[in-house]
């Protein structure tokens, strides 16, 4: 295997290892911290805790937190798709330079 082979083998294990953490990472947040929040929504929604209070919770919950959890995760898939595009150009750049070395390769052979 060349050089270059061995860099994109390396980016492409990069890209993959890049996105098995954002998706250990997304579960966290959900498993972490929108499951219990979930749980003290349904707790207020059941009509467990009631009045004002309970109500700037709910909204507060829903409308600020949760929003921003999914923001999080939005991110994350933002930040996965970068990944694989930065290894996609990383591999045809690898294609790019592998087919010049060859063409020069049979120039030379040429001689």
């Amino acid at each position: 295997m060349s050089i270059l082979g061995s860099i994109f083998n390396f980016s492409k294990v990069a890209a993959q290892l890049a996105q098995k953490i954002i998706d250990v990472q997304k579960n966290a947040i959900r498993q972490m911290i929108a499951v219990p929040i979930q749980a003290m929504l349904s707790a207020v929604v059941d009509g467990k805790w009631k009045g004002k209070g309970a109500d700037a919770f709910k909204r507060e919950m829903t409308d600020v937190v949760l929003k921003q959890l999914q923001n999080m995760g939005g991110s994350l898939d933002i930040l996965g798709g970068n990944i694989r595009k930065a290894a996609a150009i990383m591999e045809n750049c690898e294609n790019q330079v592998t087919g010049m070395a060859q063409q020069l390769g049979n120039l030379f052979s040429e001689i």
